[in-house]
């Protein structure tokens, strides 16, 4: 099974979102922040960690549009996300 992820513009801003097969989810809002956003997606599609899967289906499962986050971080347990 193959996972998309990317940015999406939205009328409250720029939503990461994961395509598999046909079905798109959102992940996390980064408001108007375009480059914590694209960075973001960047390191869903370019990186892998212990655990992955598990944090990006709680990330799908949390989505709040009202959230929003700013600049990712890699860390050894996976992506920092803060507010």
């Amino acid at each position: 099974m193959m996972r998309k992820f990317y940015k999406k513009s939205t009328p409250d801003g720029y939503v990461v979102v994961m395509m598999e097969e046909h079905t798109v989810k959102p992940l996390r809002c980064f408001g108007w922040n375009q480059s914590a956003a694209i960075e973001f997606c960047d390191m869903l599609n370019n990186r892998f960690w212990e655990r992955k899967d598990y944090q990006i289906n709680g990330w799908a499962k949390t989505f709040d549009i009202n959230k929003k986050f700013s600049y990712p971080k890699l860390t050894s347990t996976g992506i920092q996300l803060h507010r």
